[in-house]
């Protein structure tokens, strides 16, 4: 029984007290994108301190503040890499985030959990994803486990934004060898069709692939698509509609079945194709080369996506936030310079005064030869 939740105030984070226990999800979406992957986003911690009645008064940054049942307000805290990781991926910097990753796969911070730890973990994070090393002079010790919730956070967000490269990189991370066969797949589709459609299939959306496929004129692919997840029916049906590749879905099922034992074909429409359709297998083979080469020439293969630069200002309904993208201590090697939280409001860059001509302008400065004494009166 789940005694209460709430959503962070910046971020896709919930939290929530059930069986005595917070649980706290750093990527929710995983449950639309990856089920697979929505344990790995999940960390739980006791909470019998909190009691039975409690509720969440606010979720802000990463504290969490707490009302238990007889009034008292207790406080709670959450990892800050992954608030940072899903503002990365938020504004493009997929660099930064698989930097910030890999330091958090490798390097631990020295010292005790709380308040002040967190403050140390952001400092060590904002260090490594800048490409800095530590910082602050914190002690940083080996630590060869991986950080399964900022992988599986970023392999979450990197496939919903389509970017297969990073996504490629976390889900090796998380040793999840098939997907990762697969975004390689995904990644040789020469259409920009082709590969949306695969990620909807990633996502175990079958009819949404196969709509966008249909809508592009991609109807071999289509028919493919079917004849890999087992819909023989919905193949034949797209193949008889469009009369083509008829001969292709036969042949596959006629291999589907040889390799089930060699077992009987039972579907009356399939034994009605059977006496009526040729099946020849080098000729389906020319035929498949010929529908890749006519999506291949629609010209859009697959490029990897660089960094893109968006507008990153805190905006003004939370200009205090300590987790706003433009005050990101990860984000210091920005060309402008921007305060932070603490600096805000107090001028750190001296103005040079603008120079004073015509009548305003001073006199020039009289020459001084070197080794000149110059005495000055005190007034």
């Amino acid at each position: 029984m789940v005694d209460t939740a709430m959503w962070n105030d910046s971020t896709d984070i919930l939290a929530a007290v059930s069986d005595s226990k917070l649980t706290v999800w750093y990527c929710p979406a995983a449950a639309f994108i990856d089920k697979d992957l929505i344990n790995y986003t999940r960390t739980q911690t006791d909470a019998a301190h909190f009691g039975k009645g409690c509720a969440f008064i606010n979720f802000f940054d990463t504290r969490l503040s707490v009302r238990k049942a007889d009034g008292a307000v207790q406080s709670a805290s959450i990892a800050a890499a992954p608030a940072f990781l899903h503002r990365y991926c938020l504004t493009g910097q997929w660099t930064k985030a698989v930097r910030l990753c890999r330091w958090a796969s490798q390097q631990t911070v020295a010292g005790g959990a709380g308040a002040g730890n967190n403050v140390s973990i952001i400092s060590a994070a904002a260090a490594a994803a800048s490409g800095g090393g530590s910082a602050g002079g914190l002690a940083l010790t080996t630590n060869t486990g991986k950080d399964e919730v900022l992988w599986s956070t970023l392999a979450v967000l990197s496939i919903s934004g389509q970017q297969l490269d990073t996504a490629e990189l976390a889900l090796s991370a998380l040793d999840e060898i098939d997907k990762v066969h697969f975004i390689q797949y995904i990644k040789t589709v020469p259409s920009v069709e082709g590969r949306n459609a695969e990620l909807l299939l990633y996502r175990r959306r079958i009819e949404d692939a196969e709509s966008v496929l249909l809508q592009s004129k991609l109807i071999y692919r289509a028919i493919s698509l079917n004849l890999r997840v087992f819909r023989w029916s919905r193949a034949l049906d797209l193949a008889t509609q469009h009369k083509t590749h008829i001969d292709t879905v036969m042949y596959y099922r006629g291999r589907y079945l040889s390799g089930a034992g060699g077992a009987a074909e039972t579907d009356k429409r399939f034994l009605t194709f059977a006496a009526d359709v040729k099946v020849d297998a080098k000729v389906i083979a020319e035929k498949e080369a010929q529908e890749l080469e006519k999506e291949a020439a629609r010209g859009t293969p697959y490029k990897p996506v660089l960094d893109t630069k968006i507008d990153t200002k805190i905006t003004e309904s939370n200009p205090s936030s300590s987790f706003g993208v433009a005050n990101s201590p990860l984000n210091r090697d920005s060309k402008e310079d921007v305060p932070s939280p603490i600096t805000r409001g107090i001028s750190t860059t001296s103005k040079t005064p603008a120079k004073k001509e015509g009548k305003d302008a001073p006199p020039p400065r009289p020459a001084v030869k070197k080794g000149t004494r110059i005495d000055i009166a005190n007034d």
